[in-house]
Parts: structure tokens; C-alpha cells; sequence
């Protein structure tokens, strides 16, 4: 018997039907053959139903399990994309499990579906963001479901966007305000072909724009075409705003009458600076004499600035021969810019050398100080104070020679007077020797002179105040021995008068080696050196006056001829017949050893000119006091061997 009941019951209802059919066919008397044909034909017909249905349910049964099979597969495809496990449930029947594991598809199915979608939700932001700014995508694959790490990267890649589109963003906004704030200073038209231009002046160009960096890197350039527009602009309002107030300083233009060029840059003002311009150039024609006069005046202060030679100066601009035209103004002003932008070139050489003459100049007052009678007998703090500011000066010097070697190897194109700059040095130092070995000499046998004509007038005295004199003559500064009588008196007499005249030639001297000091660095002074020195003439050739009326009464004949007979001591230094220098250079140089004024002053300022000539007349002046001082002294020399 069958484990199944059903099959028991279903044999049951067969064992009825054949029964019936075999008690039908016992009624009809089938026996025999026909019985046996009719139960072979009975049996085979239920048998082939039976193998049909058979087969109809192995098939069925194979589809189970062939989509079993699909399901398990597809769910560990989805389960390992989606980071997983996977965990088939356990069923003895094949239907059972084909639903269980359909329902977990399905179940996967659906969450699938929602990555899926958020997934491309993503996708097209990212899309459109890699669009905008013309960035590429990140590739993700997957097959059925992207899974988590997918999302994060395609997330990550959308906040990269998103924060570079902002930036991008900014970057534009500030390029198309700078674009528009510079078109309309330039006054700049928009034309059609410019295809950027008119893209960022289109209404909502900041929603529409491309922000990638070909597209910003061409605004960018347009801005920066603008921008340098702007700077050449500028430049040249500077430049037109330099001639407009050269021109009113020239001019003497009224302040309430100039243009205000303290304003912003732009077309119009370029246009206005312009205008403003050609009607000071008007001015400037009707006024070309005096502007002429004024552009040959700098020219010289700036040829005195740079030190430049005789060789290096066009006489035709400053001289009175040529034509007053507009072409030689503008010889003259171009002649001035190059100067000008000479000396700014090397104008730490130029302050250099001028340094280096005033340190020199101090130092050789301070070495004829110490020269002085009156500091040598005074053995006390002058004399260590001199002695000291020498040695201090001294250093300076040296230093100062330093940093001239060392600029003049950075500027070895510079001459000063048409020499190098350490040959020019060496040939003022040796200049200044000279001088100073000449003022000397010159001190010496004017003294000498003086006391020999003393001596010669002595003689004719007695003998005892003779031979006192003799031996006081020969050492001024000795100690005086004790003597007594009127010899003594007479002697003293005479004594105090020499010291007297050896002081005031030595205050002459003085001044003559400060004019010739002067005179250092000018063209006149390096010529001079080699022009022979001229003969050294009497001061006076007739007899000279006292001027009080008792000092003309008791001068004698014989006193008259020892002053005339005195040889002449020139007031600059007996330097021979050179000129003196009087450039503006020279007389600031002047300035600067008495008192601490600045070096340089405006080319044509008056109050310059002004303090040049009060100084030039201020040296003349004190010249001729010292002269007369001299010759006052000299007058008043009486020997002590002649009586009245």
C-alpha cells in the first residue's frame, strides 16, 4: 500500500469504474478476444493519460527549479553589490522556496529601486554642475544597484562642484564689476563682435555664463586689456599733468587759474589735462623769451649738478647768439630732461663727491686753525679741540673715499669734469696742496719782505736799539729777554707791531685759501693748473693814507717808503691771475661751511640766486676789510730806530 491516502482513494474510484465497465461488458457478452482487446485497449489508454500528466509535472517541476536557481543568483548579485549577506531559507518543497526566495527579490528589488533613484538624482546634479563648469564626470560603475561607497564618492564629487561653482561664481562677479566699473571710466564702447563683453553685460549673465576656465581665463584677459589701458591712461595723465605744472611754475600761473589734477583717472580728465595743456603751450609761445631765459638757467644749474665738462656742454643752448624759436625751447627742455634723469640715475655719486669736497674743505680750515698764533700760543682746550675735530675729519675722509670707490665702480661711465671719479679725487687733493703750499710761500716771503724792509729802516737808528730788534725780528714768538731803557720800549714797540702785521697776513692768507678751496671742482680750477702763475705785484704803488688825520701828520717820508715798498698780498690766495669760480655748485659748497643749509634747491628758485650773490658780495666785503686791516697795520709800523 502507498504512503499517500489520495493515491488509496483514487485507486478505490478506479477499482469502481473497471468493475462497472466489466459488469457492462459481461451484460454484453464480450468474452474472449474482444474481452482481451477491450482491457489491452483500456489499459494502454489509461496508462498514456497518465504518462502525460506525468511528464507535464516533471516539466513543472524543472521551470521551480530552474527559477529557483535564477532568484539565489540574482539575489547574490544585488545583496553583493549592496554590501550584503546573503541567507537562503531552508524548505523541503520547491514551491515554498521559490516563493520565499521571490518575496526577498522583490524585497531587494525595492531598495534597489531607491538607491537607484537617489543615485540618479545625483547623477544629474552632478551633470549639470560638470556642464556649468566644464568639469568631467566620475566615472561609478556597477550592474544592478550602485552601493554605498558609489554614493559617497558621486556625493563628494557634487560638494567639490558645488564649492567650486561658488568660487568660480565670486571670481566672475568680481571680473564683470571690475569690467564695468573700467568700461566706464575708459568711456569704452561695446561692440558687437566683442562676443564676452556683450555675454557679461547681458541681463541675468550670472544664471547663464559658462564658469569654466577657459571662459574665466578670457574675461580675466579682458579685464586685464582694460586694466592696462587704464595704467597707460595713467601714465599718461602723469605725464600730461608734469608738463601743465611745469608750465604754470614757468608761467607764474595764478593758483585759482590751474587746473586741478588731483583727480581720478578717466577719459574725460585725460581730454580735460589735454585741452588744459595746449592752452598753456598758447601762453608759453607769448612768452618764449623769458622762458628760454629760464630753460638756459636750469640747464646750467643741472650741468653744475652733474659735474659736466666743458667738453660735454652745447655752448649754442646757453649762449645769447642763437634765434629765440620754439625749436631751440625744445632742445633746451630736452637737454634739461636728460640731465635731469642723469643726475637721478647716479645721484648717490653726485651727493657722494659734493660730501666728500665739504668734509675736505672742513678739513683744511680746521689744519690752518692749528696754523693760528694765537691757537698755538694758547696751549689749552682749543688746541686739543682742533687737534681732535682734524683727526675726526680725517676718518671721515677716508671713509667717505671709500664709498666713492665703491659707487665709482657701479658708475664707471660717470665723469666728473671729463675725469674719472677717483682721478677727479686725486686731482682736487693735489689741487688743494698746491694751493695750500702757494698761500704758504706766498705768507713767508711776504713776511720776510716786511722784515727785511724793517731791518733795512733799523739800521739807519742807533745801534743798541739795532741790534735788539735784529734778534727780535728773527724769532717773533721767542721768549722776550729782560731789558731796560727806552731800547727796551722801542724793541717791544716794534715786536708788537710785526705780531700784529703776521697776524693779519695770516688772516688773509686765511681767507685766500678758503676762495681758492672754492674754486675746487670747477671746469676754470682743473684748466687753471696748468696756466703759469703770474708775477706777484706790490699791493699799492703809491703811498697809503692812515685815516685818522694824526696818524697822517707823524707819518714820515721814510715810513711812507717802507709801506709802499711792502709787497702786495692778494686776497684770494695770490693764486695768480686764475678766475674765480662762480658757478652755483661751488658758492652751495661755500654756503655749506658756514652754515647748515640743504645742497639742493629748485633749479630757478630766486631765493637761491639771492643767498649766491649776498655770499659772492659777503667774501668781496671781507676781502677788502682784511686789506684794509693789512694795510692799516703796515701804515702803522714805525721803527724803533728812527725818531720823529
Amino acid at each position: 500500500m502507498s504512503s499517500y491516502p489520495w493515491v488509496a482513494k483514487i485507486l478505490d474510484q478506479i477499482t469502481l469504474k473497471i468493475t462497472s465497465i466489466s459488469d457492462i461488458w459481461k451484460e454484453m457478452g464480450i468474452e474472449g478476444e474482444n474481452l482481451n482487446l477491450r482491457v489491452d485497449a483500456l489499459t494502454s489508454y489509461l496508462l498514456s493519460m497518465l504518462e502525460e500528466m506525468y511528464n507535464e509535472e516533471i516539466l513543472a517541476k524543472q521551470s521551480i527549479v530552474e527559477s529557483i536557481k535564477k532568484l539565489k543568483i540574482r539575489i547574490k548579485e544585488i545583496e553583493s553589490e549592496m554590501g550584503l549577506t546573503s541567507c537562503f531559507p531552508d524548505c523541503s518543497s520547491l514551491v515554498m522556496t521559490e516563493k520565499l526566495l521571490y518575496d526577498h527579490f522583490k524585497s531587494l528589488s525595492e531598495k534597489s529601486t531607491a538607491i537607484l533613484q537617489r543615485y540618479n538624482s545625483l547623477k544629474e546634479d552632478e551633470r549639470a554642475l560638470c556642464a556649468r563648469l566644464g568639469e568631467p564626470e566620475v566615472p561609478v560603475t556597477f550592474i544592478h544597484v550602485p552601493n554605498s561607497e558609489h554614493l559617497e564618492i558621486l556625493k563628494a564629487n557634487i560638494d567639490h562642484l558645488t564649492l567650486e561653482k561658488r568660487s568660480r561664481c565670486l571670481r566672475l562677479s568680481k571680473l564683470i564689476q571690475e569690467i564695468t566699473n573700467l568700461k566706464t571710466v575708459l568711456q569704452w564702447e561695446v561692440s558687437k563682435e566683442d562676443e564676452i563683453m556683450v555675454a557679461i553685460m547681458a541681463p541675468n549673465a550670472m544664471e547663464n555664463l559658462s564658469l569654466s576656465t577657459d571662459f574665466l581665463d578670457r574675461v580675466a584677459r579682458l579685464r586685464s586689456c582694460l586694466a592696462q589701458e587704464l595704467v597707460q591712461l595713467d601714465g599718461e595723465c602723469q605725464a600730461l599733468t608734469k608738463q601743465i605744472l611745469d608750465l604754470e611754475r614757468r608761467l607764474n600761473v595764478d593758483p585759482t587759474d590751474t587746473v586741478d589734477v588731483k583727480q581720478e583717472v578717466s577719459a574725460s580728465f585725460f581730454r580735460h589735462l589735454k585741452r588744459e595743456l595746449e592752452r598753456l603751450k598758447q601762453l608759453r609761445l607769448k612768452n618764449l623769451t623769458s622762458f628760454i631765459s629760464k630753460c638756459q638757467t636750469e640747464l646750467v644749474v643741472w650741468w653744475e649738478n652733474c659735474f659736466v665738462g666743458e667738453d660735454d656742454r652745447d655752448p649754442r643752448l646757453t649762449s645769447g647768439n642763437e634765434d629765440l624759436n620754439e625749436s631751440l625751447l625744445t632742445s633746451l627742455e630736452s637737454e634739461i630732461d636728460r640731465w635731469k634723469a642723469f643726475y637721478l640715475e647716479n645721484e648717490t655719486l653726485f651727493k657722494a663727491i659734493e660730501s666728500w669736497q665739504c668734509i675736505l674743505s672742513r678739513l683744511r680750515l680746521s689744519e690752518r686753525k692749528m696754523k693760528d698764533p694765537s691757537v698755538l700760543k694758547n696751549r689749552g682746550g682749543i688746541l686739543l679741540v682742533i687737534d681732535k675735530e682734524i683727526k675726526q675729519l680725517r676718518r671721515e675722509l677716508s671713509r667717505q673715499y671709500s664709498v666713492l670707490r665703491e659707487l665709482s665702480l657701479n658708475n664707471n661711465k660717470v665723469k666728473i669734469h671729463g675725469l674719472p671719479v677717483l682721478d677727479y679725487l686725486r686731482h682736487i687733493e693735489q689741487q688743494c696742496d698746491n694751493a695750500e703750499r702757494e698761500n704758504q710761500f706766498i705768507s713767508q716771503n711776504s713776511s720776510r719782505r716786511e722784515l727785511s724792509a724793517c731791518d733795512a729802516k733799523v739800521k739807519t737808528g742807533s745801534k743798541r736799539a739795532l741790534d735788539t730788534s735784529r734778534s727780535k725780528l728773527r724769532t717773533p714768538t721767542d721768549c722776550k729777554k729782560p731789558c731796560t731803557g727806552l731800547s727796551n720800549s722801542r724793541v717791544a714797540t716794534r715786536e708788537r707791531k710785526r705780531t700784529d702785521s703776521s697776524t693779519c697776513q695770516l688772516a688773509n692768507v686765511t681767507s685766500s685759501s678758503l676762495i681758492s678751496l672754492s674754486r675746487i671742482g670747477s671746469s676754470e680750477s682743473l684748466s687753471s693748473l696748468r696756466t703759469p702763475r703770474a708775477r706777484v705785484q706790490p699791493l699799492f704803488k703809491t703811498p697809503i693814507s692812515c685815516k685818522t688825520p694824526s696818524s697822517i701828520s707823524s707819518m714820515s717820508s721814510s715810513q711812507k717808503k717802507i709801506v709802499s715798498s711792502t709787497p702786495k698780498t692778494s686776497s684770494s690766495g695770490q693764486l695768480g691771475e686764475k678766475k674765480m669760480c662762480s658757478t652755483p655748485r661751488v658758492l652751495k659748497v661755500q654756503n655749506s661751511l658756514s652754515a647748515n643749509v640743504s645742497r639742493f634747491a629748485s633749479p630757478l628758485s630766486a631765493t637761491s640766486r639771492s643767498a649766491v650773490n649776498k655770499q659772492t658780495n659777503q667774501q668781496k666785503s671781507s676781502r677788502t676789510i682784511n686789506n684794509n686791516a693789512s694795510i692799516t697795520q703796515r701804515s702803522q709800523i714805525k721803527p724803533s730806530g728812527i725818531r720823529k
